[in-house]
């Protein structure tokens, strides 16, 4: 009789169902069994799949019936159905099959993780090290082969149906007719004796079974945890030291694999590594199992079971007497990279160390329930989990960031059954919280596989088209890369640990792939690498749209298989001391390259031979000709080498080469020095769950009440909170040097400002272009752009809370403190921005608090693809109006009056010292403390301009002109003479103090600039100017009522320019300004004129167009403003409406006045025309409303019969 330890109920199982298979012949059954056990689909019924195990081993009747055809299993199903079908003591358990892999000797093999156990993978993990500690490694491999093996065989055949629940279901017909021949063919590969032998224990129960004696004959039975078993029954033949050597070397082996790539002296991890006293080697020291160096502290693991009662913490003490002598230094003991001395790290008292106790648990077999309390002195876990958070760790400071976390935790206790690891996903896949508001949860379940759908899901997603089959260095351990999705089927691979590796990675039919890789040693001497970046996205473009346009040549029998291709970019500067250098000297055109072929991969080196001929070349291209010109070049090495290859890619390229251009260029240039190696921040998610959790807790802490706000009451919450969170976000930048944080800011705002300004200019500028990928490049122009000028508004709202904190520290902000204020920045914008969508109207935007105080911002549903559309309306016609250049001349020539009154210098002289700042300063005087940023002393900025000026300015003028330009950090939260609590960044007319109008900051007598940032002050000036919208209006009197009438003006003219649209396209009868009762006094004198009145007598339609020109807004405040008196106070809408409707219902009779003979059924064709794009926030309105060059070119493609 069968053995249990795990199903107390199994054996009423076990009776009911013998007296079903004793009805059958045992070659059958086991067959049926095995197919049924082997379903994916019936996982969860794990007991009752074990029961069926069993009933093969206590077989003891010769039954006669048969199960040799599907019908006949099916049958035998329906029997069992009923004992076999979930009950409440079922658990769900992951479905997978062969999906997640595991490395053993440089092979990958396919293994189960839903087996009923936890911490499944990270015991896998051990199995390895075991074995080797014990001399099993054959045996292992055995054991991984059979399991592996199995799994590929059935792996097409036994498919998850996307179920997520327990149920017992039929397997295919298809799955079991292949077990049929699994039994005759298949097994006979594997040693099934040793396998039996080898998985033969004292006492195995039948949870443990994996195969049944039977007549001299041994059977597998389909039992999913045979690795886990394998490991239980090894582990039991060690002691407990041997099993603390097992779990130290496990976690050691994981570090190695992982940490391959970091080979620098200025690594992250140290394993295993000691105390050095004074940079000597003391055998007194103990060892750790590893240290590892996060950018805010040190992370120090040490087994818990290595030590005696009360000797752990000892240890810890004295790790603490030299770090707070600030003498800790620290080594590896082994030398993993034959290089000379051991690498080390001085750890100073100011970096914090955080410590992950562990001890040495490693058998899912056992039970270790975790009861995670409030209180416990330190963190504590399992070998198993250490595994966990080494894999799927981001990088060091993940790991720090959490052990910080559980430490200072928001809730009281967890439960589960997981171990830590549970907890650890619940943290990550939640962005590092938890608890997401200011409630502190009293208990926390972390569920019962947490950890083990973390994995399933890993390698269904991130790895779902990794290498697994590729004995490639680079791909031996997937959890050592950062992948990100990306077009079509291509994925980004960057290093997690170790400095600039990684690459664009395509899969390709027949298990080939192409793997782009970037390398940053490869520009340790190169001085531009911005330059190079932007080669890089060109050419990577070319070669991704190549491969995707002649990867199916790949699926031709006559092409390679199983075989990769590296294809790596080298700057010129490295490439001539790479070795074999002679491809450089080589007949191109456009680069050179040259390949080598090494264990089943093509390693390509190029090298741009010249860039320009490649920009010139494909902006001139009339189809995809030049692209694979250049992608042929590139490949030329691989493919003289491969002649079957070379004839496919060419039969392919010849067809495609005439299809529209998949890749596009244009050329542009700037009026401001620009180094193209930019600065760049990121915030990630964490980051802005991690500013959520403040505002909650302000909203907590100011007891206001959870629930969904709208309108002016949405306001008032908005504001009622503000005071308190911006105290808090102060307290957050006063910690850093202002000046530090200033530089970093002013690049990264430079960055922004080039990127929204070279995408401006990108919208519609490249030509030929295939019509799908045009869009796809449309769309993604304007989302990079709209995301710049979101991430810019951030950014100067930090800039300026900065400035006009003014605080000195020590403190340097890092990457990490950055990314966390701009995201506190960002959800005081987007607050900020709400409370005036809010203040304006009821039907845009609320906000929403939840019972855990956690606020969320919230638009109201709109039609993505009507927005997508306005967005391409927007870039399309931003023309606006058709400018008078004599009228345009007439009032600039007044405005320098004007502005020279209301500001007290000249308007030509403004100009001047901002394009001096932006593009003609010498650089001799200046020092550049940033990629764009420049800092010098003012006397001499002063000198230099006025010698460039040859002192057609006073210096008095010109030091009043660049006092002008200091910003005075005291004023910014100054808005039209009032002092506020916070930065009022809506408030653009009346706000004359703000960063953008004066850029420059003094230092000591120095001033700090950025060139663009005064150039985009130049335009914002000229093009305000232009565009009848001042850069502010305080103290701007008679330049703003200028404005007015020059705007006043184009009203006029706009109506004079469509009246023209309609004669150019001849329309019968055309009118400006056309009154009705003119026409005839028996129409209203309330119904006023039609600004452009135009009849279509072929068509018999009548087109009316109302004529606006209004401001053009930068600010949500100013744009609900605006709204506001257009649609609700003006109501500009109705008043055109009435005037549509009248004539609707007089079409007629007008056009019978106006002497037409045919005059019935006319057709009313209106237009709002303005000189911008815009649409109705507040109301709908019936009739389109359009741009100058929109209805222009509405009128133009008119069909005129």
């Amino acid at each position: 009789m069968v053995k249990t330890e795990a199903f107390p109920t199994i054996r009423m199982k076990i009776d009911r169902l013998l007296k079903i298979t004793n009805e059958y012949q045992f070659n059958d059954l086991v067959k049926a069994v095995y197919c049924i056990n082997l379903c994916i689909n019936n996982r969860s019924v794990l007991e009752s799949c074990l029961a069926l195990n069993a009933c093969l081993i206590e077989y003891e009747e010769k039954g006669s019936k048969r199960i040799g055809t599907y019908d006949e299993f099916k049958g035998f199903f329906g029997k069992i159905y009923d004992v076999m079908k979930p009950g409440i003591a079922d658990d769900y358990t992951v479905e997978d099959f062969g999906e997640v892999q595991l490395r053993y000797n440089d092979k990958f093999y396919r293994v189960i993780i839903g087996t009923g156990h936890n911490n499944v993978y990270a015991c896998l993990n051990f199995l390895p090290t075991l074995a080797r500690n014990i001399s099993r490694e054959e045996e292992l491999c055995l054991a991984l082969e059979y399991v592996s093996g199995t799994i590929d065989y059935f792996i097409e055949e036994n498919k998850n149906d996307g179920v997520v629940e327990k149920r017992f279901v039929l397997p295919t017909e298809i799955l079991f007719y292949k077990v049929q021949k699994f039994f005759k063919k298949e097994v006979k590969k594997y040693d099934i004796l040793e396998l039996d032998s080898l998985m033969m224990s004292e006492g195995t129960t039948i949870e443990k079974s994996h195969f049944v004696c039977r007549e001299d004959n041994i059977y597998p039975l389909y039992n999913v945890s045979l690795l886990i078993d394998l490991y239980d029954i090894w582990e039991n033949k060690i002691d407990f030291k041997e099993q603390i050597s097992v779990a130290n070397e496990g976690i050691i082996d994981r570090i190695y694999s992982l940490f391959e790539m970091d080979r620098s002296r200025s690594c992250s991890i140290f394993a295993p590594a000691m105390i050095f006293p004074e940079q000597k080697y003391d055998s007194s020291q103990r060892t750790y199992t590893f240290i590892a160096k996060a950018s805010r502290g040190v992370v120090v693991a040490l087994n818990a079971d290595e030590y005696e009662e009360g000797q752990l913490e000892k240890e810890i003490a004295n790790i603490e007497k030299y770090h707070k002598s600030g003498t800790l230094h620290i080594a590896e003991t082994f030398n993993r990279f034959d290089k000379s001395g051991l690498r080390g790290i001085h750890i100073p008292a100011d970096m914090p160390i955080e410590y992950l106790i562990y001890d040495s648990f490693m058998n899912p077999n056992q039970m270790h329930m975790s009861l995670g309390e409030e209180g416990k002195k330190r963190k504590t876990c399992t070998a198993l989990d250490v595994i966990y958070y080494l894999n799927f760790m981001d990088d060091i400071d993940e790991l720090f960031e959490y052990l910080s976390y559980s430490n200072e935790k928001d809730y009281e206790s967890s439960f589960g059954f997981g171990s830590d690891a549970a907890l650890y996903f619940t943290w990550k896949n939640q962005d590092r919280y938890i608890a997401k508001g200011a409630i502190i949860f009293n208990m926390v379940d972390v569920g019962y596989d947490t950890e083990n759908e973390a994995v399933v899901d890993y390698f269904k997603e991130e790895l779902k088209d990794y290498p697994f089959h590729m004995r490639d260095y680079l791909f031996r351990e997937p959890f050592s890369w950062k992948i990100e999705k990306r077009d079509f089927d291509t994925y980004e691979y960057t290093v997690k640990h170790g400095m600039g590796f990684g690459g664009i990675y395509l899969p390709l039919p027949q298990k080939n792939y192409v793997f782009l890789t970037n390398n940053v040693e490869f520009y340790k001497d190169v001085k531009d690498f911005g330059e190079y970046r932007q080669w890089i996205q060109l050419l990577e473009e070319i070669i991704t749209e190549g491969f995707d346009s002649i990867k199916c040549v790949f699926e031709d029998n006559k092409a390679i298989s199983n075989t990769g291709i590296q294809i790596a970019f080298m700057p010129i500067e490295y490439a001539v001391h790479a070795g074999h250098e002679s491809f450089l000297y080589e007949d191109r055109i456009y680069v050179y390259s040259d390949a080598q072929y090494y264990s089943h991969k093509w390693i390509i080196r190029y090298v741009v031979k010249d860039i320009n001929r490649i920009y010139e070349d494909i902006q001139e291209a009339k189809n995809r000709s030049t692209e694979f010109n250049i992608l042929r070049e590139i490949l030329i090495p691989l493919l003289d080498r491969m002649p079957d290859l070379n004839e496919l890619f060419e039969s392919k390229r010849k067809k495609v080469s005439l299809e529209k251009k998949k890749v596009g260029v244009f050329s542009t240039s700037v009026e401001y020095k620009w180094d193209n190696n930019v600065q760049n921040f990121s915030p990630e998610d964490y980051h802005y769950h991690e500013v959520r959790k403040r505002i909650a807790n302000v909203c907590y802490g100011n007891m206001i009440k959870p629930g969904i706000y709208r309108g002016q009451e949405a306001n008032q919450i908005i504001r009622a909170m503000q005071k308190a969170i911006i105290e808090d976000f102060e307290g957050e930048v006063s910690k850093y040097s202002w000046s530090e944080l200033h530089y970093s800011l002013l690049d990264y705002h430079s960055t922004l400002l080039h990127d929204i300004d070279i995408n401006w200019k990108r919208y519609g500028s490249y030509s030929g272009l295939d019509e799908k990928k045009d869009k796809e490049v449309r769309d993604r122009i304007i989302d990079q752009r709209e995301k710049a000028k979101h991430d810019d508004r951030n950014t100067l709202y930090l800039i300026e809370t900065n400035l006009y904190l003014h605080c000195e520290s020590e403190t340097l902000a890092t990457i990490d403190d950055i990314n966390l204020l701009l995201a506190y920045a960002n959800w005081l914008v987007v607050l900020n921005d709400v409370a005036d969508m809010c203040h304006f109207a009821d039907n845009e935007a609320y906000i929403e608090i939840t019972d855990e105080y956690v606020v969320d911002t919230l638009a109201d549903d709109q039609d993505a693809e009507a927005l997508s559309g306005l967005h391409h309306r927007i870039y399309s016609y931003s023309g606006g109006l058709k400018r008078d250049h004599e009228t345009d001349f007439k009032y600039l020539e007044k405005v320098k009056e004007t502005f020279k009154e209301d500001m007290g210098f000249d308007l030509t002289d403004f100009l001047d010292i901002l394009s001096y700042f932006s593009n003609s300063f010498s650089e001799t005087i200046v020092k550049k403390i940033g990629n764009n940023v420049f800092r010098a002393p003012m006397k001499e900025l002063l000198r230099d301009f006025l010698e460039q000026m040859n002192n057609v300015i006073t210096e008095e003028d010109a030091a009043t002109l660049f006092n002008y330009l200091v910003v005075s950090s005291q004023n910014l939260k100054t808005e039209n003479g009032k002092i506020n609590f916070y930065l009022p960044i809506g408030k653009r007319r009346t706000r004359d103090t703000r960063f953008e109008l004066m850029p420059l900051v003094s230092i000591n007598g120095d001033i700090i600039f950025s060139p663009i940032t005064m150039d985009r002050l130049k335009k914002d000036w000229l093009n305000g100017i232009m565009d009848f919208i001042l850069p502010y209006e305080v103290r701007m009197n008679k330049t703003k009522q200028l404005i007015v009438e020059w705007k006043k003006s184009y009203e006029k003219q706009i109506v004079y320019d469509i009246a023209n649209s309609f004669k150019k396209n001849k329309f019968d009868i055309i009118k400006q300004n056309f009154e009705l009762m003119k026409l005839n006094k028996s129409h209203p004198q309330w119904l006023g004129d039609y600004d452009v009145f135009a009849v279509d007598i072929n068509n018999k339609s009548i087109w009316i167009v109302e004529c606006k020109v209004i401001e053009k807004v930068a600010t949500f405040y100013d744009m609900y403003r605006q709204q506001n008196r257009f649609f609700n106070e003006h109501k500009e809408d109705e008043k055109f409406q009435r005037r549509i409707d009248y004539l609707r219902e007089n079409a007629d009779q007008v056009i019978q006045q106006l002497g037409c003979t045919d005059y019935i059924g006319y057709k009313v064709i209106p237009y709002m025309c303005m000189n911008k794009v815009l649409v109705s926030r507040y109301k709908k309105v019936t009739f389109p409303i359009v741009s100058y060059p929109e209805l222009v070119e509405i009128i133009s493609g008119a069909t005129r019969e």
